[in-house]
């Protein structure tokens, strides 16, 4: 697989957040940055009907969180 290199330019509080979301996953950067493109990927996909919500559901099945993804 070809790797392509990016530079990206975050606030401080941006590169903050990125920096201890990778620590707490135990993730580079970069692998973070991949999650979370995979993670777009899939809510994009999934959310065709127009409606761009993404639920975060409990073991109960209870909706604790709905993530809305604007245009």
């Amino acid at each position: 697989m070809t790797m392509k290199r990016f530079t990206l330019d975050l606030t401080s509080t941006a590169a903050s957040e990125l920096d201890k979301l990778a620590e707490d996953l135990g993730v580079t950067k970069s692998e973070l940055m991949r999650r979370a493109l995979g993670l777009m990927k899939v809510a994009l996909r999934e959310t065709k009907d127009g409606t761009k919500k993404v639920a975060i559901a409990n073991a109960d099945n209870v909706v604790e969180k709905e993530l809305i993804l604007r245009d």
